[in-house]
This record gives C-alpha cells, sequence and structure tokens, in this order.
C-alpha cells in the first residue's frame, strides 16, 4: 500500500494490510469476493471525498465513450468517474507485468465502468384524444422515472420529480400518486415514508414548479422505476392554437454518489391543445356584417356552457357558471375559445332584425390529425387553431309561426280557402256579365 493510503486501510481494513512488512498487501485483498470489493472501493470513495484519506492523483482525463490512461506504473489504480448524466460505481485496474512473446511486457488493462442512468418521460393518459381537451376537461399525466444504482455507502443519493404546469393547467389536489415498478411485477402504489419531507430538492430552489417530491433513496432503491400519476384541469386561462399549454416534468439527481453539491438533471415535456371558432355573420346577397345574432353550440347532443361577453367567449370550466346562449358583436364576429378536436353543431336561435333564422343548424368539423395544434381546413393547416366559419342569412319570406306544427297546416289551409273564395267570386261575376 502506499503511504498515504496505508494508514486509513490499517484503521478501516486491518487484514488487508502487513504492517509489520513495508504495509504489504496480504493474500486476502488478492481474492476479495466481487461484494468485498464493492465494499472496500465504495468507503474508499467515501473517505477520499470527505479528506479522511488523500491518495496521489496519477491522471485526470475527459472520458467520453472510452478513455485511455497511459504512462502509468506497475500498480492496483483506483477510478473515480465524476461528472454527466450517469451515476458510475468506482473501479479499479490492475496494471501488472504479463509474460507475452518471451518476454515480461506492462499489461493495458481494459474496465467497463458500472452505471446506471436515470431518466423521466411524460405522458397524457386521459382521454380517447390524448393531447386535446375542452376547457374544464380532466386531463390525467403519468412520469416515469428511471430509479439509478447508487453505491451502498454513497453519501449523496438525492432522487427530486417535479412538474411544472402552463397557467392553462390546474392541479388536482390530492391527485398525485406513486407506485415502485420491477419488471415482471404487479406496480406497488407507494402510500407513505417515500418522502424526505422537502419540498424543494437541494440546488434546485430557484425554479418554480407546480409540485416537487424529493423521495427517500433508501425507500425506493429496491426499484428499478418509479411512476408518478396526477390529475389537472383545463382552465380558462388555456392558450389556444399552434403554442399550446406546455408541461414540463423535471428529474434530479446526484450524478456523484459522494459530492452532495453534484446535480444532474433530465427533464420531459409534453403539449395539450386547445382550440377555437371564429364566427362571422353575414348578409347572404352582399356579404355584410350582421349584428344581433344570437347562437348555441352542442357536441354529442349536448349543449356546451360559456363564460363571455361582447362576440368573445371561452367554455365555462370547473369554476365558472356559463351560458349557453353566444351573441355576436356589433361587427358580426364571435369567437369561441376552449374546444377540443371533434364533430360540433352551432344553432342560431335568433337572427339579426329583418332576416330569416336559418332553420338547420350548421355542422363544424374540428380536426387535428397530426396533433399539433394547427386545425385542418380543406388542405390547410391553420396554426392559430381557429376554425373559420361564415353564416350567412337571407331576409326570404316566411309564414308567420304562433304555434306547433298544426297551427301552420291550419293557416296554410285558411290561406289556400281564402284563394279559392276569391276565384269563385270572379267566376260569379263572369257568368252575370255573360246572362245579361
Amino acid at each position: 500500500w502506499t503511504d498515504e493510503m496505508s494508514e486509513w486501510v490499517e484503521d478501516h481494513f486491518p487484514d488487508y494490510i502487513d504492517v509489520g512488512n513495508l504495509n504489504a498487501v496480504k493474500e486476502k485483498f488478492s481474492n476479495v469476493t466481487e461484494v468485498e470489493a464493492a465494499l472496500f472501493y465504495d468507503m474508499l470513495a467515501v473517505a477520499i471525498k470527505a479528506g479522511e484519506v488523500s491518495p496521489v492523483v496519477k491522471n485526470t482525463v475527459a472520458a467520453g465513450e472510452n478513455a485511455e490512461i497511459s504512462n502509468l506504473e506497475m500498480g492496483n489504480y483506483f477510478l473515480l468517474i465524476e461528472g454527466g448524466a450517469k451515476v458510475y460505481r468506482p473501479l479499479s485496474a490492475n496494471v501488472v507485468p504479463e509474460w507475452t512473446d518471451g518476454a515480461w511486457k506492462m499489461s493495458m488493462p481494459s474496465v467497463e465502468a458500472k452505471s446506471s442512468t436515470p431518466t423521466i418521460t411524460k405522458t397524457v393518459t386521459s382521454g380517447l384524444i390524448k393531447d386535446n381537451a375542452d376547457i374544464g376537461d380532466k386531463v390525467s399525466f403519468e412520469l416515469i422515472a428511471v430509479v439509478p444504482t447508487y453505491p451502498s455507502n454513497a453519501t449523496a443519493k438525492k432522487f427530486v420529480i417535479s412538474d411544472k404546469l402552463s397557467a392553462g393547467l390546474s392541479l388536482v389536489e390530492d391527485s398525485i400518486k406513486v407506485y415502485g415498478m420491477n419488471t415482471g411485477k404487479a406496480d406497488e402504489l407507494l402510500n407513505e415514508g417515500y418522502l424526505s419531507g422537502k419540498q424543494r430538492p437541494e440546488g434546485r430552489t430557484e425554479r418554480q414548479v407546480s409540485f416537487a417530491l424529493d423521495f427517500d433513496y433508501n425507500v425506493i432503491e429496491k426499484y428499478e422505476s418509479l411512476k408518478i400519476t396526477y390529475d389537472t384541469l383545463l382552465n380558462a386561462n388555456a392558450v389556444v392554437g399552434e403554442a399550446g399549454n406546455q408541461n414540463h416534468a423535471f428529474l434530479d439527481y446526484n450524478n456523484n454518489p459522494y459530492t452532495k453539491s453534484s446535480w444532474s438533471t433530465d427533464d420531459d415535456e409534453n403539449t395539450v391543445y386547445t382550440y377555437g371558432m371564429k364566427i362571422s355573420k353575414v348578409d347572404e346577397d352582399n356579404g355584410n356584417a350582421l349584428s344581433g345574432a344570437e347562437f348555441t353550440l352542442s357536441k354529442d347532443n349536448q349543449e356546451i356552457m360559456f363564460v363571455g361577453e361582447n362576440g368573445i367567449y371561452h367554455v365555462a370550466d370547473a369554476n365558472e357558471t356559463g351560458n349557453q346562449t353566444v351573441a355576436v358583436d356589433g361587427n358580426g364576429l364571435l369567437t369561441l375559445n376552449g374546444l377540443d378536436a371533434g364533430t360540433y353543431l352551432l344553432t342560431e336561435v335568433k337572427a339579426p332584425d329583418g332576416y330569416v333564422k336559418l332553420q338547420n343548424p350548421v355542422e363544424i368539423i374540428v380536426s387535428d390529425t397530426d396533433m399539433n395544434g394547427k386545425v385542418e381546413l380543406d388542405d390547410q393547416e391553420l396554426s392559430d387553431g381557429y376554425m373559420p366559419v361564415t353564416v350567412k342569412n337571407d331576409k326570404g319570406f316566411t309564414l308567420p309561426v304562433t304555434g306547433g306544427m298544426g297551427t301552420t297546416l291550419f293557416n296554410v289551409i285558411g290561406i289556400a280557402l281564402m284563394g279559392s273564395g276569391i276565384l269563385l267570386i270572379v267566376v260569379l261575376v263572369r257568368k252575370r256579365r255573360n246572362s245579361r
């Protein structure tokens, strides 16, 4: 053992050092099991980072996929890999002479660093069309995070999952659930005791998030991955169109098992889209804008409730009291925000003064096949997310209606009888003239 190492080895692993023989390495160290070797090197790494032992640093290299260290003397070397996204176990290599081609030559050992790479993925799990929604809809998310493998004596084992929702998404309180996952086994719901009790990860306090889970690694280390599920509501602040409503998941963890200030981050994001309609009310003959029209909008035989005024409305969310009827502004324009993809029926309930009310609803299809927030119109994709609709009215003649179909029928018969009476009078007058 080197002078820098001998005292520490004697204090912690006396069976590995022959103090009376110039600190020679005992045969027991040369025959350690894999578990015993891992324990030794893990404890040594902790001691080096804590400053309890200061071995001579022979070389430092930037490690890519492969790193080569040359010009080393004969001996056993201890290697620490720091930085990057992976969490590495400490390892060792023996540089010893080998009998090759009739001569002793120094070996060039090749060692493979064992590591784990924590990652996080985020997906939407609710709805038939997963990534678009009406205002007021519940949008459920799922996070999957890979748990790193830290050395048994590691002193830095922070593992924090957090999520930042956009202004258009509201977290449903008490909806967060955490599951432990292992291959070939059912997911295990973790009810309590899996958090460290801290609300924000050390070194990450500057990031404003909707929630943060600071895990107790000693509880979760037996799982390969963690699954976090939670619910949100698309609210009245939702953004229509291509920009969408982004939400961002973060995984922060110690990438150096022996340095608490070491941090690495993996992240994933997801975007929930919502759409709208821009309706123009015009005269059929000249295309002039018409004010005074009122409508209802329905989907799947369900009328949608809206909140707004002056021709601009959004779908009512869970905290709002809406109305079914929406009205165009003074320029005949109506904007409806916060709709998901699908087929809608726009029904006119009041026509502009002097114009005939539409007898049938207008079918409007909102489609976003590519799930990019752009609505499709003919061969175009409209990035603002609004489906343009022009509704025309004319001044055509209609019979006055004061009741149901039966009343209308009586009116028609009455007019027909009046016409017959007038015709009969004309015939009688002509007959009298011809008889004189």
